[in-house]
């Protein structure tokens, strides 16, 4: 009995001794565990700021971001367009009504009853506004240059029928030229085909 009693402390040494070794190991093991995950962050971390900065570079590139060598200043607001003179040569078939410019204009035409405008957005008129009056072939034309507010206004108003109105703005040296063209004389007849 004394062998087995003994036999069972040896058993329960080694129990005890292996608990605390199952203990060690679980430990060690916590501890192993830790440190991955610990070092597994920081890796992960790592990658997630190599793509981040990557991707800044990329982005850079793409959009073109100036230096500052390549900056501009801002560009001044567009002086507006001075209208210098107006002229109304006339040679008996119609109008032809000269506006000269002191650079290129964009014009807005409209049409409404006889009457033709045609508005110089953003231009000033030097001086009075200007007027006149055409006769020639049976029908009369009133024409008028003046400031609309911020804008100019060239305007057409024939009495009796339609104005027909040609207008077009071309290079005059240093200067432009807006040509307005209105005929007075009588549409030629159309010739009646003969019969054979």
């Amino acid at each position: 009995m004394r062998e087995k009693a003994a036999a069972d402390e040896l058993s329960a040494e080694q129990r005890q001794q292996l608990q605390a070794q199952a203990a060690d190991e679980a430990a060690a093991a916590r501890q192993e565990r830790t440190e991955r995950l610990r070092r597994g962050s920081l890796w992960l971390a790592a990658v997630i700021l190599m793509g981040l900065l990557v991707g800044l570079m990329i982005g850079r590139v793409v959009k073109g971001v100036p230096n500052l060598a390549s900056v501009r200043p801002p560009v001044q607001a567009a002086v507006a367009a001075r209208v210098i003179e107006v002229r109304s040569p006339h040679d008996g078939s119609g109008l032809e009504l000269q506006v000269l410019l002191d650079r290129p204009v964009a014009y807005r035409r409209s049409e409404e009853s006889g009457a033709v405008s045609l508005r110089l957005p953003g231009a000033q008129l030097e001086g009075a506004a200007r007027r006149g009056r055409v006769q020639a072939g049976g029908r009369s034309l009133s024409w008028r240059v003046e400031s609309r507010g911020a804008d100019v206004q060239v305007l057409l108003v024939g009495l009796g029928q339609r104005v027909e109105v040609r207008e077009r703005l071309e290079a005059a040296g240093e200067r432009w030229l807006l040509r307005i063209e209105v005929p007075l004389a009588p549409p030629a007849a159309v010739a009646a085909p003969s019969a054979k």
